[in-house]
């Protein structure tokens, strides 16, 4: 007996020098870039933003004045382009303004996942300065921008700190910018055990998932219980059926299990980082007049192909989100909004885009709205939405 304490004394120690010889020895690796992380894309280390934008009509930026242009941001729904751009929402509006006399030109620069913060510094950072908008256009998709607001493991965020906002840098997790070198040399954050790890486990890229996760959850304050069942939840979640692993799910963040989860802390951390955004753009941007268009998710205005409903309400099931009443909580959110936009008199005009898209789609009578397999807004859906913003910019142009 006192042989086999011995040896398992022995193995113990021996187990534990090794273990501290792994973590120096990555420590080291980390702390001086012994191994660097390989960059994903161009960018600055502060935003990474690096999309080239889309112009729809005169590009002609130095000797036009007379032209209207027009900057319009969002996520994927509003990023998504075809063979030649002509069924975005943002070309619809392009062509429904010159029909109408306005002589325009629109600068597109959407990006998936971004919510309106990453927008607004979108037009700020690429936009403003280069193409000097007069109108700012931010399509708020309300199925996951609720939810990707305070994200932070890829975007900057808004932050709090002794009643002063800013914002801060990402906690880079599964994208960084090219000139980050600096920025990525935080142990046990930026481990190269953790990424060497991630790599041998394949393109699930499972590991650094499971770490965006994690920073992603922070300002929710969830117990170390709540992280590891959101964790076990994340296969859940994801259903390539729908055409992209978290198209249904945002993947990360699942806004309607966090509403669920933690309904106040959800609704106060999302909100007041939505508050942020009505009231600093005109504070920021004075000369610009600003819209916030806000869209709504199928789910919301029931308008999703029978095939998509049995796959969404299977995700619900697993998720055990089966009670959850989905055009009630973005209702809900848009009042919310609302009270933002009226409480911080705010000069962003909001308008829900649901009744306008739950209309056109019942005159349609054979269109959903929303592609399958994916729930992106389809190119009638975006038609209805270019020409609705359209109608309404027109009518406030010539008011003016």
């Amino acid at each position: 007996m006192k042989k086999l304490l011995k040896s398992i004394k022995i193995i113990s120690i021996q187990l534990l020098i090794i273990v501290a010889l792994i973590l120096v020895t990555d420590i080291i690796l980390t702390k001086f870039n012994l191994i660097s992380l390989k960059a994903s894309f161009n960018g600055d280390i502060n935003y990474g933003f690096s999309q080239e934008p889309t112009i729809f009509g005169d590009t002609n930026f130095a000797t036009n004045d007379s032209i209207i242009t027009i900057a319009v941001t969002g996520d994927s729904h509003t990023a998504y382009l075809d063979k030649d751009s002509i069924a975005n929402q943002a070309n619809i509006l392009h062509i429904y303004l010159e029909e109408n006399g306005i002589k325009n030109r629109v600068v597109l620069c959407a990006t998936p996942r971004h919510s309106p913060n990453q927008s607004m510094l979108v037009y700020e950072y690429l936009l403003k300065e280069k193409y000097k908008p007069e109108i700012f256009i931010n399509i708020l998709y309300a199925g996951n921008d609720f939810a990707e607001i305070i994200r932070n493991d890829d975007r900057p965020m808004v932050e709090f700190e002794e009643g002063e906002s800013f914002i801060s840098r990402p906690n880079w997790v599964l994208n960084r910018p090219i000139d980050g070198k600096t920025d990525i040399n935080r142990w046990p954050s930026d481990s190269r055990l953790l990424y060497l790890m991630n790599a041998l486990i394949g393109r699930s890229n499972l590991l650094l998932k499971l770490k965006a996760v994690n920073i992603s959850l922070e300002k929710l304050n969830p117990s170390f219980g709540d992280k590891i069942e959101y964790i076990k939840n994340l296969n859940r979640f994801k259903d390539t059926r729908l055409g992209y692993q978290g198209a249904v799910a945002a993947q990360f963040l699942n806004q309607y299990y966090l509403m669920d989860k933690y309904p106040e802390k959800f609704r106060y951390e999302s909100l007041k980082r939505m508050k942020y955004f009505f009231e600093n753009f005109n504070k920021r941007n004075p000369n610009t007049k600003a819209y916030c268009f806000y869209l709504p998710s199928a789910p919301a205005i029931d308008v999703m192909l029978d095939e998509n409903k049995i796959i969404y309400k299977d995700i619900l099931k697993r998720s055990n989100l089966t009670e959850i009443d989905i055009p009630s909580k973005e209702k809900e959110l848009y009042d919310s909004l609302v009270n933002i936009a009226t409480n911080t008199k705010s000069k962003i005009s909001l308008y829900d885009l649901s009744d306008t898209l739950k209309v056109a789609n019942t005159l349609d009578g054979t269109q959903t709205f929303y592609d399958q397999p994916t729930i992106h807004i389809d190119v009638k859906a975006r038609k209805v939405v270019g020409e609705k913003m359209g109608s309404i910019i027109l009518k406030d142009l010539k008011s003016n």
